[in-house]
């Protein structure tokens, strides 16, 4: 499935609910799973991923729900 994403130019695959933050690289198509906002499994806290695409590429950050900034900023 990976080679198949891949050869159709995909380069971010974004996954939730597992109860940990993971991810990992397939050739240059980052895969990239959230954790869980309960139950967490491992040492991760609950929190959320913000993404942004740009013409670069792809940035996104983890935070925390407790230690997120009062604003994030989309540009």
């Amino acid at each position: 499935m990976l080679q198949k994403l891949y050869d159709a130019n995909v380069r971010a695959v974004f996954c939730g609910h597992w109860h940990g933050n993971a991810g990992g690289f397939y050739k240059d198509l980052e895969v990239v799973v959230t954790s869980a906002v309960g139950g967490q499994l491992r040492g991760d806290k609950s929190g959320f991923r913000v993404v942004k695409l740009e013409d670069k590429g792809i940035k996104h950050e983890y935070y925390a729900f407790e230690d997120a900034p009062k604003n994030i900023s989309l540009n």
